[in-house]
């Protein structure tokens, strides 16, 4: 996307609706050739939202048409059905309008809008940098426009090509120079896994200061409200000896009645103690039975915390294991690959040898072409000479028919032998 170092596509900060420097020397941004449907910076203007292909700035001339005014010349001239002009208001180009664009209907931000992305992202002091804007708007008539012919639309860049598997950036820091398995990426990991051990660590210790904070203000708790419940049963005890007191003075006055109704109070009274040291008791036990409990939450955190330990230290054994089977991997494919070569030189060689047997069984074939021409050129000539020796037999043959009548059989079966002879040779 950018072109820089260190990172990939994927965690590049420019891909989506960044703002490129304006380069005079380079017209199209890397950024539009390689993405022109995220988003996008305009390198003729820089404004967002669309390319330079589709700027409305660069359909005109730079002095005809202020930036302030593109609002109200868009409804006047170009939204306006009764004029001459077509324009799209969607994406900038001319020779259609927003319903037949092919971009319309993307969002805000994938779409070319003229009306929305130039007027909001604009930037004056940039655009008067690079180009001639007027102090004034240009006014505009109706019946001085133009016919602008349709310009064709705009061919869509073709998309970047896949990046094979084999030649693909590092997961851990990005770089396309190496994989995953570099060791300088391996060191990162086992400073990741460290600083993860260490955040364990922490975190047990952590949890082991709240432990001891909950326990001493549990401890607390209960001291206090031991003490509280002291203090009011002594307060009872005063109240109660101080109606006692009363009621004795009472009882002096009353007699029998009275001295019966002390008895039930100390009846009464004995029962009350009987219950206040049951409770007490009730009491004693409910702390011995928490404290107990601490006991064990203690021991189950000590085991919880040692298969922590335990299942930290099997992770780190697998790792070490892994990246050994990886390394005996690396070092059979190093071997299978020397075989390879081996092979192929193999391979080269025996196909060297073919070319050499190919070009020697050639040779012999061009041996024995020459060979049956030459035969065939000794066939005609045997043939002309058979041309000429017939007359000449015949001849003979007539002159031996009229020398000697009786040997004529034993003559014409000599030159039927001849002729076969004749015959077979030429053949």
């Amino acid at each position: 996307v950018c072109g820089l170092p260190g990172h990939n596509r994927k965690t590049c900060s420019t891909r989506y609706g960044a703002m490129i420097p304006y380069n005079p020397n380079n017209a199209t941004n890397i950024i539009v050739r390689k993405h022109p449907s995220e988003g996008r910076a305009c390198s003729h203007c820089g404004a967002l939202g669309h390319t330079n292909r589709m700027c409305f700035l660069r359909r005109f001339n730079h002095n005809v048409i202020n930036v302030v005014g593109i609002r109200k010349f868009i409804k006047k001239y170009f939204e306006n059905p009764k004029s001459r002009l077509t324009f799209c208001s969607c994406c900038g180009e001319i020779g259609h309008n927003k319903r037949s664009c092919r971009v319309y209907g993307r969002g805000a931000d994938a779409a070319n809008c003229i009306t929305q992305n130039h007027l909001r992202y604009v930037n004056i002091p940039f655009q008067q940098q690079y180009m001639k804007i007027p102090q004034q708007p240009f006014i505009f008539y109706n019946q001085n426009i133009p016919k602008i012919p349709k310009i064709p639309r705009v061919p869509k860049i073709p998309k970047r090509p896949r990046i094979p598997n084999y030649i693909a950036a590092c997961g851990c820091c990005g770089n396309e120079n190496h994989n995953r398995y570099d060791p300088q990426c391996l060191q990162n990991l086992q400073n990741q896994f460290q600083q993860h051990d260490q955040k364990l660590v922490n975190l047990i210790r952590q949890s082991e200061i709240q432990l001891e904070t909950i326990l001493d203000h549990m401890n607390r708790n209960i001291n206090t409200h031991y003490t509280r419940t002291n203090d009011n049963i002594f307060n009872r005890f005063n109240q109660l000896n101080q109606k006692m007191m009363t009621i004795g003075k009472t009882l002096d006055n009353n007699g029998q009645n009275i001295n019966q109704i002390g008895n039930n109070i100390n009846l009464r009274l004995n029962n009350l103690d009987r219950n206040i040291n049951n409770w007490f008791g009730r009491i004693n036990d409910n702390i011995i039975n928490m404290n107990q409990r601490f006991d064990i939450l203690g021991t189950t955190l000590n085991n919880n915390f040692g298969k922590i330990n335990t299942n930290i230290d099997n992770t780190n054994q697998q790792i070490n294991t892994n990246f050994r089977d990886f390394n005996q991997r690396i070092n059979n494919l190093d071997q299978s690959n020397q075989r390879l070569n081996i092979e192929f030189n193999n391979l080269f060689q025996r196909i060297n040898n073919n070319n050499q047997e190919i070009g020697n069984s050639k040779n012999r074939f061009n041996e024995q072409i020459d060979n049956i021409n030459q035969n065939i050129r000794n066939i005609n000539f045997n043939n002309i000479h058979l041309d000429n020796y017939l007359p000449n037999l015949e001849n003979l043959y007539t002159q031996l028919i009229t020398r000697n009548n009786n040997n004529f059989e034993e003559l014409l079966n000599n030159l039927q032998n001849d002729i076969r002879t004749i015959n077979l040779n030429n053949e």
